[in-house]
């Protein structure tokens, strides 16, 4: 996507699909703010920039305050609140942008390794089918750099033998992933996977595994942190309660639709080509693929690898690493009409863009107005929220600590498991007495809101909508 063009030449065509996708991309970012889990992030960056500090222990809530609080995603929350500082919401979607060019660019230059015999148009439509597959993912959180950091890493892999060059930048993407995102345990596995299937270089890569283990050690707990994946994924209880550890459900559109098409890719390719996949291509694939099929929210990983599975040269092909040659450009009137109406639409997408504060761009569906009842308790009164809120309130309210948000790492044990009681309704009762409530804001369909609200001798709503019900206790409300 670098090349230049001399005597200014229309570039070819087939770089379209990739300013289509870039433009889809830009209004998938431009709707308001919905996941939760940003608003955290948020408040989490602007909490250290306030004290100068990466926090270790827990400053948003009342269940585990000032308990032990490992702030893994420092680097990314620390630079998006800097963004919000001083560009507001505006320049943190515009950061989702450029995120975003740099990943289709890398995605690009990979594939591009990869298969330089393959059509530049057919490179770019598979990376236009990769950019909707990644919607939903495609949010202002930390997973953004691990998808950056995860395709750099792919990309430096590429080199037969390491040079010097390529090991100061695996140790660089290492140190910035480490302390942007907690799945940078995928930079030593994917070394080490190279270190073992390249059997002439063995040795050298095995020195570059060892020094990118050692990189992996430069974060605020050091070698600790290694543990700390094992131990999120070893917590089956709250992986089981959170959607995005959960297994596709090829019941709605999106898998129906999207991931069933790339799993038919998948298993075609290896029908059609055999033996002659390349085995770390192969390795690499069906190990996310598993992941994928156990969680969704490993499915970029897989959808990335699968594109290098689609497109890359049989077992012991010397892949070229020249770039291809630029296809004729015989209609250069027609090819600029072409890029006038794609570029029109790509930058037709930034009237969409959010202007102001975060405030102004919040999804309706999140509780706004009962927030703003709750925002005239006293502060520190103690609320029982839903979990899926908790981001928002700690963002919106920060001086109302919450009882659970999705920092569900910090939860896991006791108050992970007091809420799934009250959620479940399993001795609801005495988990609502431990805790001494001073109000509960649960959407109006949950089962605890449905018991409550049939209990108004002790149970009053302060405010109800068809988002939200808040309700306080009736002594509470006498005084």
């Amino acid at each position: 996507m670098s090349r230049r063009f001399k005597g200014g030449a229309v570039p070819p065509l087939g770089y379209l699909p990739l300013v289509l996708a870039a433009g889809l991309m830009g209004l998938n970012l431009n709707r308001p703010l919905a996941d939760p889990d940003v608003f955290w992030h948020l408040q989490a960056g602007h909490w250290m920039l306030d004290h100068g500090q990466i926090a270790t222990s827990d400053p948003f809530s009342f269940s585990m305050l000032n308990q032990p609080w490992t702030a893994h995603e420092w680097l990314f929350e620390v630079i998006l609140a800097t963004i919000d500082h001083w560009g507001g919401y505006t320049g943190m979607v515009l950061l989702g942008h450029l995120l975003f060019l740099l990943f289709i660019f890398l995605l690009h230059r990979w594939l591009a390794r990869l298969a330089p015999q393959t059509a530049l148009l057919t490179r770019s439509c598979l990376i236009l089918a990769v950019t909707i597959t990644l919607f939903p993912f495609w949010v202002l959180r930390p997973q953004l750099v691990s998808y950056l950091c995860f395709i750099a890493l792919l990309l430096l892999l590429e080199a037969a033998v390491p040079s010097r060059r390529h090991v100061a930048f695996l140790a660089l993407l290492t140190f910035l992933w480490v302390n942007s995102h907690g799945s940078f345990i995928l930079a030593p596995a994917l070394v080490g996977l190279k270190a073992l299937t390249t059997w002439r270089q063995t040795r050298q890569w095995a020195g570059v595994f060892l020094l990118v283990v050692l990189a992996g050690m430069i974060n605020p707990w050091g070698p600790a942190h290694y543990w700390y994946p094992w131990q999120i994924a070893g917590d089956k209880v709250m992986l089981a309660a959170i959607n995005e550890w959960h297994s596709p459900n090829f019941h709605l559109p999106y898998a129906r639709y999207l991931l069933s098409g790339w799993l038919v890719a998948f298993f075609a390719v290896l029908t059609i080509r055999g033996r002659s996949v390349p085995l770390d291509r192969l390795l690499l694939t069906t190990g996310f693929l598993l992941l994928t099929l156990t969680a969704v929210r490993y499915t970029p990983y897989w959808i990335i690898g699968l594109t290098g599975l689609l497109l890359a040269g049989p077992a012991g092909e010397n892949i070229s690493f020249r770039r291809p040659a630029a296809p004729s450009r015989r209609h250069p009137l027609i090819n600029g009409i072409f890029w006038l109406g794609f570029t029109g639409f790509y930058l037709w997408t930034f009237y969409f863009l959010p202007q102001g504060p975060l405030a102004r761009h919040l999804n309706p569906d999140l509780p706004v107005e009962a927030a703003d009842v709750w925002a005239q308790m006293p502060a520190g009164s103690r609320l029982l929220n839903d979990y899926n809120w908790g981001g928002f309130l700690i963002w919106y309210l920060p001086e109302h600590p919450v009882f659970i948000d999705g920092r569900a790492d910090l939860y896991a044990g006791k108050v992970f498991n007091q809420y799934l009681q009250l959620q479940n309704l399993r001795d609801y009762q005495a988990v609502l007495e431990e805790w001494q409530f001073a109000g509960v804001l649960l959407p109006p369909e949950k089962s605890l809101t449905q018991i409550l609200l049939l209990k108004p001798d002790k149970w009053q709503v302060l405010y109800a909508d068809e988002k939200a019900v808040l309700l306080i206790p009736c002594p509470q409300l006498k005084e």
